[in-house]
């Protein structure tokens, strides 16, 4: 029974998607990746390029790129939700 559950995982076409934001958000989206996660999308976003280019995802979004620059937005939450504004089409 469980083999079996674990092919038709595999096979089933779920429309999901996980988004992590920020680094541990972003962290949790490769462990997830690391896992294994059947269907779905990964998604990882972040305003820090170097953290973002580590990361194990389906996509990779770098938030903010005009406002911090690739720096992060060094912990202000209204900085970062100023950064997802900017790249909000992408998610």
């Amino acid at each position: 029974m469980v083999t079996d559950l674990k092919e038709f995982a595999k096979t089933a076409k779920p429309s999901v998607a996980v988004v992590g934001l920020g680094g541990a958000g972003c962290n949790i989206t490769t462990w997830i990746a690391q896992k294994g996660m059947a269907g779905g999308r990964i998604i990882a976003a972040n305003t820090d390029v170097n953290h973002l280019y580590i990361q194990k995802a389906d996509k990779l979004v770098l938030l903010g790129e005009k406002l911090c620059k690739g720096h992060g937005c060094g912990g202000f939450p209204e900085m970062g939700a100023q950064a997802t504004r900017e790249n909000i089409n992408e998610l």
